[in-house]
């Protein structure tokens, strides 16, 4: 697990590190795509396999979570919901109005798409 972890990491930060103060879009080669401003990022097909990433559908937010779906991060605690290509950190108590029937959750990879998403942000919350 730690030399996945080590060579994801390498990944990750070869193909966005490159595009740290540059003001176009990383170049479908890179892990990350792109960001929005809400929140949302989207990764290359190749960073998906390479995390290892399995999603589930969801038929309603109501809907139990699997334990391994769930993320702890300093105070919160959520799932990545996965719609339309991008991945969003659903916090637990807000899930009822972020999740809805046809979304997917990720249910394992999860620490490695929080490493992901801390890249892709720039390690903010």
């Amino acid at each position: 697990m730690k030399q996945m972890f080590f060579y994801f990491l390498l990944f990750v930060l070869a193909g966005v590190g490159a595009c740290k103060g540059r003001e176009s879009q990383p170049t479908p080669v890179k892990a990350i795509l792109e960001t929005s401003a809400t929140g949302e990022f989207r990764l290359s097909d190749k960073a998906i396999r390479t995390i290892g990433l399995v999603m589930q559908p969801i038929q309603s937010a109501s809907e139990t979570i699997p334990e391994s779906a769930l993320v702890h991060s300093l105070d919160k605690m959520g799932v990545y919901r996965f719609r339309k290509g991008w991945f969003k950190f659903i916090p637990l108590e807000t899930r009822s109005a972020e999740l809805a029937s046809g979304d997917q959750i990720v249910v394992q990879g999860v620490a490695l798409l929080r490493v992901a998403e801390m890249d892709a942000f720039g390690g903010e919350e």
